[in-house]
């Protein structure tokens, strides 16, 4: 299987494990919160495959800096990316509480400021 399937399963995967989520849960989602889940699993998947050709390229001949590069680069996509799945993950699993509203209208009206500094001193 070619890392493009591995990638393509990997982010329908995730879009439909997302979309299960938020019916599980009753939230609805917006226009681009599944493309954007879909395109921070397939990154996951990418990053993970850099890090593992970095491996790879290290083993050449005068490419051993580029292999660390792309190695380290990598994983620190790859951390990026996960960390960003989970933060909209744990946004469906949030439950919103309903803001309350403070104040009234009538606080709402300024109010005359005392000024002690206009008085006389007597």
């Amino acid at each position: 299987m070619s890392q493009a399937h591995i990638i393509l399963i990997a982010s329908a995967l995730g879009m439909a494990v997302y979309v299960g989520w938020a019916i599980k849960n009753h939230k609805i989602l917006k226009a681009d919160d599944l493309p954007t889940f879909a395109l921070w699993c397939a990154a996951t998947v990418t990053r993970i495959f850099a890090f593992a050709g970095a491996f790879k390229l290290s083993k050449q001949l005068g490419q051993e800096t580029n292999g660390l590069y792309v190695g380290i680069f990598g994983l620190c996509l790859v951390w990026l990316s996960v960390q960003k799945a989970v933060e909209m993950t744990r946004e469906l699993f949030l439950k919103r509480t309903p803001t309350p509203i403070l104040g009234t209208a009538e606080s709402n009206v300024p109010q005359p400021r005392e000024d002690n500094s206009c008085k006389k001193a007597g």
